[in-house]
Parts: C-alpha cells; structure tokens; sequence
C-alpha cells in the first residue's frame, strides 16, 4: 500500500498529515486505529427533508397506500416484467431449466458465426416466424410458460 499511499489516502486514513519528505520514517508517529462513525443530532421536529425518523407501520396494506394508476400500469405492465424475468433467468443460469440456457448460448453462437448468412437468405422470413410464433402463443391463449 505504500506505493499507492498519497497525502490525502494517508490523512483520510489516520486523521494525521503527513510528514514531509525530509522527516525519517522513524519519527513518523504510529497510525491510529478506524475512528468511531459520528452520527449527526437534530432536534425533534428538525430533521431536512427526506429523512424518516420512524419506520412506516408494517401493518399498512401496500395496495391500499399505492395510487390506483401505479397498480393499473404495473398490472399493464405484467407481461412485459415476466419475461423479462424469464430472459434475466436464463442469460444468468438461475431458471430450473438448465438446458434452455445451453440452447440461448447455442444460438448465440449461431448468430454471431452465420447472422450475415442469415440475414442475407432468411432475413425476409424472420419478421414471418415471429408473428406466427406471436399469434400461436398469444393469439391461441396458450402461455409459452406452460
């Protein structure tokens, strides 16, 4: 660390300057141990704004305290956070189905060596696919989940 160490890291660290270059080391008074946090006092009524100074009642109903247009977007937004949800659980191997994983890698690999091939032979059909894959799981009421 004494490579790294600078008057400012050593200050910060020990709450002494530090000496100049002519002292020796030797003279160099032992550092201190870490010094205790202070926390700020204010007076009761005082505090700034955005502190709490109680925690909320852990008895309150969260959909009662929410605005009725935050619970309709959330309820929009639904299906748009679970597959998110499944996206994150197979690029980060934490969905029970190990093997969907193995298959995004696969076809990650696929892309990256052929996507030009298959841009240039197939690209017409890939907006086709995805429709059709759209409707079949949407469209029938099917979940792609189940």
């Amino acid at each position: 660390m004494a490579a790294f160490e600078t008057p400012l890291v050593h200050q910060l660290l020990t709450g002494l300057p530090r000496p100049s270059p002519s002292t020796s080391t030797s003279s160099m008074p032992p550092r201190q141990e870490g010094k205790s946090t202070i926390l700020a006092q204010f007076p009761p009524g005082q505090q700034p704004a955005g502190i709490v100074s109680s925690a909320p009642d852990p008895t309150t109903n969260l959909l009662d305290s929410t605005p009725p247009q935050i619970v309709r977007a959330l309820g929009q937004a639904e299906p748009l956070v679970r597959g998110l949800n499944v996206l994150l659980g197979l690029l980060t191997w934490t969905s029970d189905q190990g093997w969907q994983s193995f298959f995004l890698v696969v076809a990650w690999w696929i892309t990256c060596l052929y996507g030009e091939l298959i841009v240039k032979y197939a690209g017409n059909f890939i907006p086709v696919v995805l429709i059709v894959a759209w409707y079949l799981f949407h469209g029938a009421g099917v979940s792609p989940t189940t």
